[in-house]
């Protein structure tokens, strides 16, 4: 499942919440990984 292919492009950087909790690492705007 891609979370942010429901997500419009101008979407901001999203907070651990959007993403079930989870820590998100961003590279250049893209998720480049998820941390615990």
């Amino acid at each position: 499942m891609d979370a942010l292919a429901e997500l419009p492009p101008e979407t901001p950087v999203l907070s651990p919440r959007d993403l079930g909790g989870h820590n998100v690492l961003w590279n250049n705007g893209r998720v480049s990984g998820i941390l615990d």
